[in-house]
Order: C-alpha cells, then structure tokens, then sequence
C-alpha cells in the first residue's frame, strides 16, 4: 500500500536572487510550479506552500521555514520538497541536522533537479546529498574569495573596482575602472592633508568644513548623481 503524502513545498530566493529577479529560472512562481507539477504527477496532494523571499541559505532562523517544521512537528506535513537542495539551504551541518529531522518524523524529503529522494534508492547510500551541501556551502565562499582576488589584482594594475569613487576624484568616462582628479573638490583635498599635517584632528577638519558650509562627501556625490542623500541625518564629515 502506497503512503498518502501531504507535501509541504518550499520556496526560497536568497538576496542576491532578488536582485535577480528577472531570471525566471530562479524566481518564486518558476520553483513553485515546477514542485506542483512534480506532486500532481505524483498524485499527492499539497498541504502549504512555504516561501521565504530574500532570506540567505547560510542561515535557518526564516519565517515560513520555521512554520514548515512546526507543521512536521505537528504531524501534517510527511513530504518536503525543494526545486533544489541549496533552496533548502546552503550550510551543511544544519542541512544534516534537519535531515536528520525529517528521518526522526517519517518525512520523505525530495529535491527534483537534484534528484534526491532520501526515502528512495536514487540517493546512492546516502553520499550524494553530503557532498552536494558541501558543495552548496562552499559555493558562495568560493565566489566572495574569487571576488576578493579580482579586486586585488585590479588595485595592482591600478584600477578601482568599487562602484562608487573617493572623494575628490570621479570616474574616467573613457574606463570606469580608470580615476582622474574632480576638480570642483580636489582643492578640498588638498586643504585637508594640509590642515592634518599642520596638526588638526581629523573630527576638527570636520567640524571646520562643516561650519563653513562645505557639502560633506555623501551630500556632494549625492548632489552629482541627483539623487537623495539617504545619510542626510549624519551631518558630519
């Protein structure tokens, strides 16, 4: 006799897929109707639909997650289901853990393009899931260490790879990676090395621009892009 399931489809985009919302690939109806179609052909029937729009994978403190496993703990839900394991999430000792739940509390747990079933034959002995959460963890790891090495290649070669140039420069409008000097506030520049040199503090150059009236470095580059200076209440320099 096969087991009645009633599934508990989990959904989640991670911030960085928010910013990346038009990849339908990745978005919150795509993994959805994928998991609904996969329950229909299954002919099991689907208890809630848990989603967590721009929650990270490295953390478990979400809303609906959390609702999902008080749900299991209560005994409606028997069957969870992911488009993927990393939509579960991305660390793999808390990954194993609520594995390891499910088990305890008889849930099946399914994530389609991964093709992992842990109450099936499909998961070869149980090595592909450990591996694939290792994987799933060390991904985003990887990615920040490969970004912090670009970055320090171009500050070799004497390029900026930040969006956003210092104070008293602006980007090159023939490379973006290129600084050239902004010559309405370089004359600041100057006088402020001048003045730490002659012995003022940095929190009296302060103080002394602001009494004269001199746009603070988030006003001045906020007031050149034409857009609102969302640190206006921080009037210091």
């Amino acid at each position: 006799m096969s087991t009645a399931y009633n599934v508990g489809i989990y959904c989640r985009l991670s911030e960085k897929d928010v910013e990346n919302r038009g990849d339908t690939s990745i978005s919150i109806q795509n993994q959805q109707a994928i998991i609904e179609r996969y329950v229909a052909e299954k002919g099991w029937n689907v208890y809630k639909v848990y989603i967590d729009d721009g929650k990270r994978g490295v953390t478990f403190d979400r809303p609906q997650f959390n609702a999902m496993i008080r749900d299991i703990e209560n005994g409606k839900i028997n069957c969870v289901i992911t488009k993927e394991l990393t939509r579960l999430g991305r660390n793999y000792q808390e990954s194993g853990k609520f594995r390891d739940f499910f088990l305890e509390h008889g849930v099946r747990y399914v994530a389609i393009h991964d093709g992992i079933d842990i109450k099936s034959e499909d998961d070869d002995d149980g090595l592909t899931i450990p591996f694939k959460e290792i994987f799933g963890e060390y991904y985003p790891k990887s990615v920040s260490k490969n970004v912090r090495k670009i970055k320090k290649e171009m500050a070799e070669q004497g390029k900026i790879s930040n969006g956003r140039a210092p104070y008293g420069y602006v980007k090159s409008p023939e490379n973006k990676h290129v600084l050239v000097v902004d010559e309405n506030v370089a004359h600041n520049v100057v006088r402020i090395y001048e003045l730490y040199n002659g012995g003022m503090t940095g929190r009296a150059i302060a103080d002394l621009f602001n009494s004269e009236g001199i746009p603070t470095a988030n006003t001045y580059y906020y007031n050149l892009i034409k857009k609102p200076n969302p640190y206006n209440r921080n009037k210091d320099m």
